[in-house]
This record gives structure tokens, sequence and C-alpha cells, in this order.
């Protein structure tokens, strides 16, 4: 009995070897014989190196663990709309780095090194030209396809789009052939301060895509200085459809910087709101001697709409009572605040400041101009005619001066002054401005005149700048 036993134990380990060479031969018989002998050691260790992946890739099919092709699967048109500046510079998903493709903060140019051709009226800026931004590492996932030359992801996106919620969406795709973003900048304000002798000169650029008109205010008046979540969807589609052109900037392929001029955004809180929007948009604000800004703005009601203050009173009062110095019912315009909030909630190199002054007088124009056009990313040199000043009402309506009081506008002086100077700190502190007495000097130039013109009865021809 206890021989017997000790046989069948000992024979235990030959049926199990004798069944695991069967269960190889069934496994491995049907391609063993396609394989040459002398490859046979490669080919058994090449299959045996692939199951472990060959597995996590069968099971990933069930439980849809595959990104997508084409990038990260974390980022999506219909991800948080809440996505921040920072978010854009680092969500590159699908960007074909072979091809050298720079997708940051300007969304709108080939990188460093770049042959594609240059679309008529454009030039590169200085990122363009080396000197700074480094296309970061891609997301693509090893298995993703290729893709396909002159693919135009972006503009395709944006066939589909009626709001500005969908166009900031579209701005997370590659750009294709697309030079310039959608809309590619925005001029702010500030009101009397040639925005609109601005908006029409650029508006003849070659690579401009002048809007239907001016001064939509879309995002103040139509939303409800609320963007986007109170615009009407009628409004958001006019605005895109009608106001930008959106269709033309698509049949250009996106070879035509889109803008628009609306003068009340600068002087409301909007920066964070239109940051979250169209973070990608660069901003020009003019300013004005700010006297002559406001006085400026009243004449502007009585010859427009023969109303407002000046309709029955004199200019020094309605400065003093009713003006953008003083006296509105939705509180005073400063430089200073207004430009402080917008640094604040924009980046600074999206924003161009223009001295109103400057920009008229003809000895400094066209160089205030190739400024402008250089920091949008316009050819400098074009359009070949000059500025063309419009709304002169300083030439039309009492060319020869307003009476106001001697203590009157000195009043008026010591209500601009700390403005004044605490503008061109903030400017100084953001590299904005050039010589500090000279953008100064054309101001106090101004308000010297006008005081030197007052008679001995202390009443001054106030001149407007």
């Amino acid at each position: 009995m206890g021989g017997q036993l000790h046989v069948q134990q000992r024979s235990l380990p030959w049926v199990a070897i004798l069944a695991g060479a069967l269960v190889i031969i069934v496994m491995v018989g049907p391609w063993l014989t396609t394989i040459d002998k002398g490859d046979l050691g490669k080919t058994i260790g090449g299959k045996l190196a692939d199951s472990k992946s060959s597995a996590a890739s069968y099971i990933s099919s069930w439980t849809g663990a595959n990104e997508p092709a084409g990038g990260d699967a974390s980022m999506s048109i219909g991800d948080d709309a809440d996505i921040d500046y920072d978010d854009y510079k680092d969500e590159e998903n699908g960007v074909d780095h072979d091809k050298d493709q720079d997708y940051d903060d300007d969304y709108a140019y080939e990188a460093p090194g770049s042959k594609k051709a240059q679309p008529k009226g454009r030039v590169p800026d200085a990122s363009e030209k080396g000197e700074s931004r480094t296309p970061q590492a891609s997301k693509k996932t090893p298995d993703a396809a290729p893709r396909k030359m002159g693919e135009e992801t972006f503009l395709k996106a944006l066939e589909a789009c009626n709001d500005m919620v969908c166009v900031r969406e579209a701005h997370h795709l590659p750009r294709g052939e697309a030079t310039f973003n959608f809309p590619h900048f925005l001029i702010i304000g500030f009101q009397k301060a040639a925005t609109t002798s601005l908006h029409v000169h650029l508006g003849k650029h070659d690579a401009v895509l002048r809007p239907a008109h001016k001064e939509p205010e879309h995002f103040t008046k139509e939303c409800k200085y609320n963007p986007p979540e109170d615009c009407s969807k009628e409004d958001a589609k006019n605005y895109v459809r009608g106001t930008l052109k959106l269709d033309d900037f698509i049949r250009s392929k996106g070879q035509l910087a889109a803008f628009e001029s609306s003068t009340h955004v600068v002087r409301n809180p909007m920066a964070p709101a239109l940051h979250r929007l169209i973070p990608w948009a660069k901003v020009v604000i003019n300013v004005r001697e700010p006297i002559s800004r406001a006085a400026s703005m009243l004449i502007h009601m009585l010859d427009v709409y023969n109303e407002g203050c000046l309709a029955e009173n004199d200019l020094g009062y309605c400065l003093h009572a009713r003006s953008q110095i003083r006296g509105l019912k939705d509180g005073t315009t400063t430089y200073y605040d207004a430009l402080a909030h917008w640094f604040t909630h924009w980046p600074e190199d999206q924003i161009h400041v223009v001295q109103y002054e400057e920009l008229i007088d003809s000895e400094t124009e066209d160089k205030v101009m190739r400024e402008v056009k250089s920091y949008i990313g316009l050819d400098p040199e074009l359009p070949k005619s000059g500025l063309t000043v419009i709304n002169d009402r300083r030439f039309r309506i009492s060319p020869e001066g307003w009476k106001m009081k001697r203590s009157q506008y000195e009043k008026l002086l010591k209500l601009v002054k700390p403005d004044v100077e605490a503008l061109l700190d903030l400017l100084e502190a953001h590299g904005k401005l050039g010589d500090r007495k000279t953008f100064l000097k054309r101001w106090t130039d101004v308000w010297d005149a006008n005081l030197k013109s007052c008679n001995s009865d202390n009443v001054c021809t106030i001149q407007l700048s």
C-alpha cells in the first residue's frame, strides 16, 4: 500500500509536464508552420513581449480608456467656459509641431523659421524673429493619427458659430491657414479721442476686415455689461455674423484681421468678463487731454442730438456739473481707474495706448500710426493715405473758443491733474510711456495757453486740444 502510493506521487509531475506541452502545441501550432526555423526564437520572443501591451489595448477597448486620436482627451470643444488666459497658452492639443506652429497667447502667427507665405499687408512680430516664445511640448498620444497637411480645423469650427462662446472654443483648435484671430483687435476708447479717425484709417488696410459699423456696443449695451450670460441669441448672432462679418473672415481663410470699435468698453469694469471670452484680443486705448475730452463730449451731445447740458448752460457750468469729469449720474471717468482695471485683468502686451494729441499732430502722426499697425501685426506702410480727422467739431462749432471764468478752469485743473499724474505713473510702470515729459507737455501746453487767454476780467477763451 505504501509502495503504491509512492509511485503515484512520483508520476504527478510528469503528468503536469505533458499537459502543459499539449496546451503549448495547441496554441502555437497554427502560426508555428508559417515562420522560418531560423527565426523561430525571435518570433516567439516577440510574441511574448507584445502580449502585455496587446492585453492592455484589448481591455482599454472595453473601458473606453484610449484617448481620441489627435490629442489629450482632457481638452475638447465643450470644456469649461471659464478657461483663462494661461490655459490658452498651455493647451496645445493637436498642434503639429513638426511644422513648428506656435499656439500661444497671440494665436495668429507662424513660429520662428516657418516658411509659410505671409498674406499681403501682414508683417512678422518680434516673436517670429526668434526673440521670444518657444513652442511647448506636444501632448499627442503615440497612436494619434497623422494630421493632414493644410487642415483648417479652426476655420471649420467657426462655420457653425453664432456667438462668441463658440468662437472662443474654436480658438482652441489648430490654426490651419488662418493668420489672424477673430476678432483680432478692439478699439475700446476713450470717447472723443480720435477713435473714429483711427477706426476709419485701419479699416482701409488691405489686411483688415472692416466691421459693418462703428460703436456696436455689443458687450456693453446689448449684453447689459455682462457677456456672454446676458447676451441674447439674436444679438450674439448679429454681432458675430453681421458686425464682425464672420463669413467674410472664413472666406479669406483667416487672412484678414477683424475688429470693431466700442468706446464704452474701457469706461466699465468689463475686463475680466472679456478676458474669459476673448483672451487673445489686442486692445487699443486712446487718451486725450481730459478737460478737452469732457468738453468735446458735451459739444457732441449738443451737435448730434441738440440736447444735454450745453443746450441750456455754459461750458464752465456743464464741465463742473454734468460732465465726464464731474457730476455724471453713473460716476466720473478717470483715466487711472479705467486703465488700472484693464492692466489688472488683461496682459499688458495686449494693450496699446495712443495719445490723441500726438496722433493728430502732422509731425508725429505717421510715427504713431506705424506703432499702432506694428502692434496689431499689420504692414505699417499701408494704407498709403494718411489719417483723416473725423468729427472735427472743434473747427466747426465755436472755433474762436469757449468763454469760461478763470476760477472755473483752475478748479477743473485741480480735479484732473492728480488723475493725469496717476495715469503717467501707471503707463510708466507697464512700459507704455515713452518720454514722460514730452507726453505731459502736450497737455500742459493746452492748459497754459488757455490760462494765458484770460483777460483783465478773468474771462478766458478756452480752446480744446
